[in-house]
């Protein structure tokens, strides 16, 4: 009869344990999940200080949890508008197609290019983020960075080729961390769009 006992005791105490773990589980992940969004364009409509509905949204290669929202259209008398979201992991689950806005800026109306100084999740990373909704038909975006590295003097220049009809968004390379100035950014046609 002890016996019996014992062993409906262990097993009730098991069930009540798994229970116990499949609630706390229920209760994060339904955290997770009303803390998260998987419509990237109902959230940037939702959040956009411009009004805007719609949006060119890209990623960049290196930074693969990242998406990048470029408003275009709206009220253009908020200048540009860039939302960055980050896809959240759940648990061991690193791509979950579901996002937190992490960033939203609005820029001087007469901007024609936006700029962005990006720190990604990992540390002693920084980027410099271009972008614009290209009203302007930009084909080129060029930037210059200058940094000192063990007393050495580098300047580097970069250029992007852009369709002078698509909304764009620019990931430098990491920066030198404090080192680098990105100095001026500019296009083909020989506008300065950005002067740090």
């Amino acid at each position: 009869m002890t016996k019996r006992k014992t062993v409906k005791t262990i097993v009730g105490t098991l069930l009540g344990a798994v229970i116990a773990a499949a609630v706390v589980f229920l209760a994060l992940f339904l955290q997770f999940w009303f803390s998260t969004t998987g419509d990237i364009e109902a959230a940037c409509r939702e959040n956009s200080m411009k009004s805007a509905n719609n949006f060119y949204i890209t990623g960049d290669g290196d930074l693969e949890h990242y998406l990048f929202a470029v408003a275009q259209d709206g009220d253009d008398t908020k200048g540009q508008e860039l939302l960055v979201f980050y896809e959240q992991p759940f648990g061991l689950t690193a791509h979950t197609k579901r996002y937190t806005l992490v960033y939203q800026s609005s820029q001087n109306p007469q901007t024609t290019v936006g700029s962005y100084l990006f720190t990604p999740t990992w540390q002693g990373e920084q980027r410099m983020v271009y972008f614009s909704d290209n009203a302007a038909q930009i084909d080129k975006l060029e930037y210059t960075s200058v940094y000192n590295l063990n007393g050495k003097n580098y300047t580097i220049t970069t250029d992007y080729d852009l369709s002078p009809h698509q909304p764009f968004v620019c990931v430098s390379a990491p920066l030198h961390l404090e080192e680098e100035i990105v100095n001026t950014a500019g296009t083909s046609a020989g506008q300065t769009v950005f002067t740090g």
